[in-house]
């Protein structure tokens, strides 16, 4: 691992340069689905994308000193089936919605779990909704109207954007029931068996989508350039989780994700100059009001965090070892 060299220290060691990393590696890979997005189906993406992934996550598995489960226990089955297939759809989703919008649209759409995990967190899990809670689930959906911006401001919307605005905000949606399912299965699965369980339904469901044909979708033979973009994709994603896993141990959740919004930005930023997106007014100041529900959403996670964090420490003066486990559990997460 990168603690192990000398010169990745300090970075290792830093949240904040593990998280603009991991920003940059996740915009990197969003950015290298959209020139090729035209040409080869979404469901062709999702299983080189996938079959990658799984053979990284694979690999990882070998490579620990910890023998693991791969696929968990079965009375959890019915959870990490949940947690792949809404993973695996949302992933759909959001190459779709890539498809059809600009860059920084759909990465911003994208950014909309953070306040559906709330509302649903409150229903399903019974967890409280703060006033910062509230304000910001507020905040992102404002923000939304005006990135997706609606005919009643005024914008003609295609039959491509109703589509691009309708995968992204599924995307959305599914990638924070994914993000449910895993908070109710908690330390009682790996990580590393919730991301095979994600690679490998992302891997079955594209293989259904492109033998059925949905959505029309056939499969395309690749040129060197589409095979190139295709082939970085799983690795930039695969380093991103790694380094974003670890700048989220080391910093609180509100500076984590003020922090890793840094991907709109760097969608926004790719998008104009590589692809001359251009941004509206409106669009940015949606991406804006967001950032500002994230943020304030992520203030409750700390707040919660900190008393968790005080339990922990009482724990790991009783059960040092175990506490040991624990914290080598959490660095295991892949996806």
């Amino acid at each position: 691992m990168l603690e192990s060299f000398g010169c990745f220290q300090i970075f290792w060691n830093t949240g904040i340069y593990c998280i603009c990393m991991a920003a940059l590696c996740f915009s990197i890979s969003s950015s290298l689905v959209r020139p090729i997005s035209e040409a080869i189906p979404v469901f062709e993406l999702v299983l080189v994308r996938s079959a990658l992934s799984m053979i990284l996550s694979l690999i990882t598995s070998k490579a620990g000193s910890e023998s693991i489960s791969l696929f968990g226990e079965w009375k959890h089955m019915h959870l990490l089936s949940l947690r792949g297939l809404s993973g695996a759809l949302a992933m759909n989703c959001f190459y779709a919605s890539i498809q059809k919008l600009l860059l920084a649209e759909a990465m911003a759409l994208l950014f909309l779990n953070p306040a559906i995990v709330a509302v649903l967190a409150y229903i399903f899990l019974g967890e409280k909704i703060t006033i910062y809670g509230i304000g910001g689930c507020l905040s992102s959906l404002v923000g939304m109207v005006f990135v997706v911006q609606p005919p009643f401001l005024g914008t003609e919307w295609s039959r491509e954007r109703k589509l691009g605005v309708m995968f992204g905000l599924f995307s959305a949606l599914l990638a924070a029931i994914a993000y449910i399912s895993i908070r109710k299965i908690g330390k009682r699965e790996k990580s590393l068996t919730i991301a095979v369980w994600f690679h490998s339904t992302a891997l079955f469901t594209s293989f259904i989508g492109l033998g059925f044909q949905i959505f029309g979708a056939q499969l395309v033979a690749p040129n060197l350039i589409d095979w190139i973009c295709m082939l970085s994709i799983a690795p930039c994603s695969f380093l991103a989780q790694i380094l974003i896993s670890r700048g989220f141990q080391l910093e609180k959740a509100a500076v984590g994700a003020a922090v890793n919004y840094l991907q709109v930005f760097f969608g926004a930023l790719f998008g104009w100059i590589f692809f001359k997106e251009p941004l509206t007014l409106l669009s940015i100041f949606g991406v804006v009001l967001i950032f500002g529900g994230v943020l304030a959403i992520a203030k409750k996670s700390d707040d919660t965090s900190s008393e968790e964090t005080d339990d922990y420490e009482k724990q790991s003066l009783l059960d040092p070892e175990k506490s040991a486990m624990e914290m080598t559990t959490l660095t295991e997460s892949v996806d």
